[in-house]
C-alpha cells in the first residue's frame, strides 16, 4: 500500500526533483525491498497517466518533459499510454453515436445484447499484461545485477582496506624490529671485539612458489647476522617451531629449534637470528614447523625469498 509520504517523495525523485544524497539512499532501498521498488512502479505509472491526461502542469511538467523523458525506456511506456488512451478516446467517441443512429431508426424491438469488446481493445490489454510481466522480470534482473556489482565492490573496498591495514603494520614490525637491533646494539661490550652488524626482514608465508619474483633480501656483505620475522600462517598453538633453511634443490643447509612465537596486532610471529654466511646468494625456502609431541613437528608455513649480496 502506497502512503502519501513514500508517493510524494518517490514523484520528486521520477522527476529529478530530490537531492542527490536523498536520490542515492532511495535507490539503495530500492535495491534491497522488492516491494518498495514495485511501489515506485505504481507511483511511476499513476505519473505518466497523469501526463497523457494533461493533469501536469508548471514545474513538474517542465521536469517531466526535461528529466523523465530523458531515459527511451521511459518515453515507450508514455507512447504505449498515449496510444492507449488514443484508441480508449476514439471508443468512447464511437459509441454514443452508434446508439444515436439506432435510435432515430426505431427499429429496436427488442433489447439488444450487449456487445463484445472490440478485437483491438482486447489485443491491446493482452499486450499490456505481457509489457508489464516483462518489465517486471526485467526490472528484477537489473536490480538482482545492481545488487551483484554493489557485493563485489563492498569486497574490494574490504580487501583494499585489510592490505592497507597490513601494509601499516608491517611499517610497525619494522619499526619494531630496527629499534631492538639497537637495543642488542648497545649491549654488546663496548671493548675488545668490534660490535656485529645486523639486518632485518619481515616474511610472509605462502604455501607454493608463486610465479611472480619471490621476496628479496639485500644483504651487505659486511653483515654478519640477519634477523627475520615470519608471520605464522597457521592458527593453532604449538609448544615451540623449528626453522629450516634449503636450497632450490631441496637440500638442508641450516635449522634451528626452540623458537617462541610472539603475538602482534597483527598474529603471531616467530623472530631468529641467522648467520648471514649461510644464506648464499640465490633464492632460497624456509620452513617453518611446529612442535605437536616428543621430536615430532609438523609442517606450519613456507616462506620463499632470494638474496642478494652487496
Amino acid at each position: 500500500m502506497k502512503s502519501a509520504a513514500n508517493e510524494d517523495t518517490m514523484t520528486r525523485y521520477l522527476l529529478g526533483q530530490l537531492p542527490e544524497q536523498d536520490a542515492a539512499t532511495l535507490e539503495e532501498r530500492f535495491f534491497r525491498d522488492d516491494d518498495f521498488f514495485e511501489e515506485l512502479r505504481a507511483v511511476e505509472a499513476d505519473l505518466i497517466d497523469q501526463y497523457v491526461r494533461g493533469e501536469l502542469s508548471g514545474a513538474e511538467l517542465h521536469q517531466f518533459g526535461s528529466h523523465f523523458l530523458k531515459s527511451a525506456a521511459r518515453r515507450q511506456r508514455v507512447d504505449f499510454a498515449k496510444a492507449l488512451a488514443d484508441a480508449a478516446n476514439q471508443s468512447a467517441t464511437q459509441a454514443p453515436s452508434a446508439m444515436s443512429t439506432a435510435g432515430s431508426r426505431r427499429v429496436a424491438l427488442s433489447p439488444m445484447p450487449p456487445r463484445p469488446l472490440p478485437k483491438w481493445l482486447a489485443i491491446a490489454a493482452m499486450l499490456l499484461l505481457v509489457a508489464g510481466a516483462w518489465l517486471a522480470f526485467e526490472n528484477r534482473r537489473l536490480a538482482r545485477q545492481i545488487r551483484s556489482v554493489q557485493d563485489s565492490r563492498f569486497t574490494e573496498e574490504s580487501h583494499r582496506r585489510e592490505l592497507e591495514g597490513r601494509v601499516k603494520d608491517l611499517q610497525s614490525s619494522n619499526s619494531q624490529l630496527t629499534a631492538e637491533l639497537e637495543q642488542e646494539r648497545r649491549k654488546q661490550p663496548s671493548s675488545g671485539s668490534s660490535i656485529a652488524s645486523v639486518v632485518a626482514f619481515v616474511l610472509s608465508p605462502g604455501m607454493v612458489r608463486s610465479t611472480d619474483e619471490p621476496t628479496r633480501l639485500v644483504v651487505p656483505k659486511e653483515v654478519d647476522k640477519v634477523k627475520l620475522q615470519l608471520d605464522v600462517e597457521t592458527a593453532g598453538d604449538h609448544q615451540s617451531y623449528r626453522v629450516e633453511l634449503r636450497t632450490v634443490g631441496g637440500q638442508l643447509v641450516w635449522s634451528q629449534d626452540m623458537l617462541q612465537a610472539r603475538t602482534t596486532n597483527w598474529g603471531k610471529v616467530v623472530v631468529f637470528l641467522i648467520p648471514s654466511s649461510v644464506l648464499a646468494a640465490g633464492e632460497h625456502e624456509l620452513t617453518l614447523r611446529g612442535l605437536i609431541g616428543r621430536g615430532k613437528f609438523e609442517d606450519s608455513s613456507y616462506y620463499y625469498f632470494s638474496v642478494i649480496k652487496r
